[in-house]
């Protein structure tokens, strides 16, 4: 049943989608823009950056593509739930939802699963236009590694997602948690060059951050095919972060539903 409702909901999201071509255009357009101009960057800075890569065997433009491709994720899942939460307010229709005889957990998850399935198109063509266009090549990737890293990963983001997606609820307007979280991936999490280049004050921020071990771990997975052994401090962390948010993200959505149902203001938008 769960299933099926999953089924619904995608389908009805893939309808709408496709029924934009140009948008499905354009954003693929640019997937391959934004690849170029990360090869050519890595051109231009040649071997530079290399000793900083040693851990990871590999150079700069296969390392900023897994970090860009790859923090899709990331990106989907602190702002997915607080997005449609949001779009089903102004559209009227999530207080006909929640009467339904659907859970609250199968209505964020059917809003949000065309979104989790859209990154992985995303991350696809990434990888896609890497090795097509670019020579992006993977010697001996840790496929199981890097699925299970990918797992957590998309838990520990999504925890957060939820209690933005509780912040929607009661303040109808932008939420600062996922803004941040994402802000700051770029800058302390090693998205676009690795953490090691930060001094060591800017490191101890990059070492509260679950981007950083998501990242790192995901990189030496597939560039290097790391083993578990090697990988298991970063999983280990990732792993930790899900056990203490996800009893928080729980905490506050239910609390904030309480509250707008309590005063009336779920409709309110």
């Amino acid at each position: 049943m769960f299933l099926q409702k999953l089924a619904a909901f995608l389908r009805k999201d893939v309808k709408l989608f496709v029924s934009y071509k140009l948008s499905f255009v354009m954003t693929f357009l640019g997937i391959l823009i934004s690849v170029a101009t990360f090869y050519y960057i890595a051109k231009l800075f040649g071997q530079s950056t290399n000793s900083y890569l040693v851990s990871y065997k590999t150079e700069y433009f296969p390392f900023v593509l897994i970090g860009i491709a790859f923090s899709t994720y990331i990106t989907t899942s602190l702002q997915t739930f607080s997005a449609n939460i949001r779009q089903a307010q102004t559209t009227g229709v999530l207080e006909s939802m929640l009467i339904t005889p659907s859970s609250i957990v199968e209505i964020i998850a059917g809003m949000s699963v065309w979104d989790f399935a859209f990154a992985s198109i995303r991350i696809f063509v990434y990888l896609l236009f890497g090795m097509a266009f670019f020579g992006l090549r993977f010697s001996s990737p840790n496929i199981p590694a890097a699925i299970l890293i990918l797992a957590l990963t998309i838990a520990c983001f999504s925890f957060i997602g939820i209690m933005s997606a509780g912040f929607i609820l009661i303040f109808k307007r932008g939420e600062p948690i996922g803004w941040f979280m994402g802000s700051i991936a770029g800058l302390f999490g090693g998205v676009y060059f690795p953490v090691e280049v930060l001094n060591s004050k800017l490191q101890v921020i990059s070492n509260i951050l679950p981007v950083t071990y998501a990242l790192r771990s995901l990189r030496h997975a597939i560039l290097a095919g790391a083993s578990f052994r090697s990988l298991m401090p970063d999983i280990l962390a990732l792993a930790g972060f899900c056990i203490a948010l996800l009893p928080l993200a729980v905490f506050i959505f239910k609390c904030a539903l309480r509250r707008v149902k309590t005063d009336g203001s779920l409709v309110h938008y």
